[in-house]
């Protein structure tokens, strides 16, 4: 990517948007400081949920608690407990939001999803993961009417020994009403099944867990997509780069979308392979009758001799979208590995037009949106997990 002058504009106040050069006839938006910043860390934040009076539901799963944070005061109020009974969570994960200011929790220990209260209670009304027919069940949207978006795509699972079948590279966006049990696809993307498989094998014994047949897939040229609050689905095409609205059934193709091609150079690859080197993968077992375990593993450092590279890395990393609470789409993007402490973002609207991009400040990650503010993470030395508001 083109190294440009960004000489910033000076700041009226914390939390505005600085104007740096352009890029393909558009300027970046340059994160500034964050309006605020929560005074106690994390070890790991897997869901974010803001409230609608500004107070935000986390979910840490590595400390396997969920709280709900006050910003103005700085206190934390940890709500339920470890369990698999009512009120009870095993592995908190993503947090999203239902009608009424409640929250669904992801709860991937326990193969369950439930929903919280505004004041932090826990319904006894839960869902099962798996479904009658032996799908998983994991949703990563819900809309303004309470219906839950999800995907099977890349996940392959066994039972009583016999061999999961084979994925398709086109996978369907499924919308299920909980209350009243309806499904139906709302959107296709593209999600392919690499030759000769990849991934990793998990074998469970005596002895714990071992890891086996690790399969590195790096840079894969896959679709993302997201689900917006009014019931929209926005899948971000990789092959031709660019975002496809579905609403009502209705497939409305944006614009091709330029981007700068990164080409995967020897620096690129050992950047890489020191990022997996640095990092941990969690991981969950199912058992019978919705039980299950699960755990954390290291990923050794990859043979860069046995890793197959693609010439280009794509547009965009895989799971790289999120929406705004105002329907908005922000794809993270691909960058050179010099610049990708920085994250840059593409922002698209509804017609599926880039009407502009947003980069972070170095070290930061995105983990939710409210009413018009980010919420990021910066990690320390420590490996704690700070969490920041910003303006946007």
């Amino acid at each position: 990517m083109p190294m440009f002058d960004l000489r910033a504009l000076a700041l009226a106040g914390a939390g505005c948007l600085a104007l740096a050069a352009p890029a393909h006839g558009q300027r970046i938006q340059e994160l500034a400081e964050a309006e605020s910043a929560f005074p106690e860390p994390f070890s790991r934040i897997t869901g974010l949920r803001e409230l609608s009076d500004g107070r935000v539901l986390i979910a840490d799963q590595l400390e396997r608690h969920i709280s709900i944070l006050d910003f103005a005061a700085g206190t934390t109020d940890e709500i339920g407990r470890r369990g698999g009974g009512p009120g009870e969570y095993e592995t908190p994960g993503a947090l999203l939001p239902l009608p009424g200011d409640h929250t669904l929790l992801v709860d991937m220990g326990n193969m369950r999803l439930t929903r919280i209260t505004p004041e932090g209670e826990f319904d006894k009304e839960s869902w099962p993961m798996m479904g009658a027919t032996g799908t998983l069940i994991r949703p990563t949207g819900t809309d303004a009417e309470g219906r839950l978006y999800y995907s099977s795509a890349g996940i392959r699972i066994s039972r009583g020994g016999a061999a999961a079948p084979p994925p398709s590279d086109s996978a369907p966006v499924i919308r299920w009403d909980p209350v009243a049990d309806v499904t139906d696809t709302v959107g296709t993307f593209y999600s392919p099944s690499p030759a000769g498989g990849g991934g990793i094998s998990l074998r469970r014994g005596s002895g714990g867990v071992a890891v086996s047949g690790m399969v590195y897939r790096p840079f894969p040229s896959q679709d993302t997509w997201v689900a917006t609050p009014d019931g929209g689905v926005a899948v971000v095409r990789s092959t031709e780069y660019g975002v496809t609205w579905y609403r009502n059934g209705v497939a409305t193709p944006g614009p091709l979308t330029d981007y700068d091609r990164i080409r995967v150079t020897d620096a690129e690859k050992e950047a890489w392979a020191d990022r997996q080197a640095n990092s941990s993968a969690t991981f969950v077992a199912v058992g019978g009758r919705g039980g299950g375990g699960g755990g954390t593993f290291e990923i050794p450092r990859p043979d860069l001799d046995e890793v197959e590279f693609p010439d280009y890395k794509p547009p965009f990393p895989s799971n790289a979208v999120r929406a705004t609470p105002d329907g908005r789409v922000w794809v993270m993007r691909h960058q050179s590995h010099r610049d990708e402490r920085r994250a840059l973002f593409d922002v698209f609207d509804a017609r599926g037009e880039r009407v502009t991009q947003v980069r972070l400040p170095e070290g930061r990650r995105l983990v939710g949106f409210g009413d018009g503010v980010l919420y990021a993470l910066v990690t320390d030395e420590d490996d704690l997990q700070w969490l920041e508001r910003y303006r946007l």
